[in-house]
């Protein structure tokens, strides 16, 4: 039986760099495909080894596949989020990201749990909201305030530069383009001079990002004080 790709389970799993997928084809081709792909067994979809199939695909290279039992899309999401969570590969910001889409999921909103998803813990007690992605995911709530902020900073410079995924994909890179810090920072000078913001950012997005930075580092020294007499902004650095 033919087992499918669903796009929405795939954006759950982190995107490999070039330079990692062509890693993986190699492994493949020298050795085989050691690891199995998983399929939800009743829809017949893969949850776990995207790249790995489409690799076996397209050099006709077999491969195995372990079947698991899921009665609705939300637990193989659920499944999807909590397997890459385990995995030590991923680094803290594709950490608080696969926390928010587990936010996310279980309709918890960034204000509060109201029309939050229920989840079993591992004695049957129903759960719901923070509660739920604390106690069943093994996060604090905290990190979980944490990763909500990330995400929404995220979709902030997604807005600026008209692309959220180019801006995640720079945070998300082992080697950077755009730090937390310098994000954060972003989001603040956007608040009062959003075309100024998207500039540092493009800078950012497109290897500049030692200029962009001592830039941002120069706006936040500099204070804004509205002239008396004229109405005008006039800039002071802090001292």
């Amino acid at each position: 039986m033919n087992i499918t790709v669903d796009t929405e389970f795939s954006r759950l799993l982190p995107t490999l760099r070039e330079d990692e997928l062509a890693g993986l084809e190699q492994s493949i081709l020298s050795d085989g495909c050691r690891d199995a792909i998983v399929v939800w067994d009743e829809q017949h979809i893969i949850i776990d080894g995207h790249h790995r199939y489409d690799i076996c695909q397209r050099h006709g290279i077999p491969y195995t596949v372990t079947r698991l039992s899921f009665a609705t899309r939300l637990e193989v999401m659920a499944w999807i989020i909590q397997n890459q969570l385990a995995r030590r590969n991923l680094n803290l910001v594709e950490r608080y990201l696969l926390i928010n889409d587990l936010c996310n999921m279980a309709g918890v909103r960034r204000g509060g749990d109201r029309r939050s998803q229920e989840f079993s813990n591992s004695h049957g007690d129903r759960l719901n909201g923070r509660a739920a992605i604390a106690v069943v995911f093994g996060v604090s709530d905290s990190t979980i305030t944490r990763a909500r902020r990330l995400a929404s900073t995220i979709e902030t410079l997604g807005a600026l530069c008209g692309d959220e995924r180019v801006v995640r994909e720079a945070m998300t890179d082992s080697d950077p383009a755009l730090h937390c810090g310098d994000a954060r920072n972003l989001v603040k000078l956007a608040a009062t001079d959003r075309e100024q913001a998207a500039d540092l950012l493009d800078g950012f997005l497109t290897g500049g990002g030692k200029s962009a930075r001592a830039q941002l580092q120069q706006i936040q020294n500099t204070t804004t004080i509205i002239c008396p007499h004229c109405g005008g902004n006039i800039k002071e650095t802090k001292s």
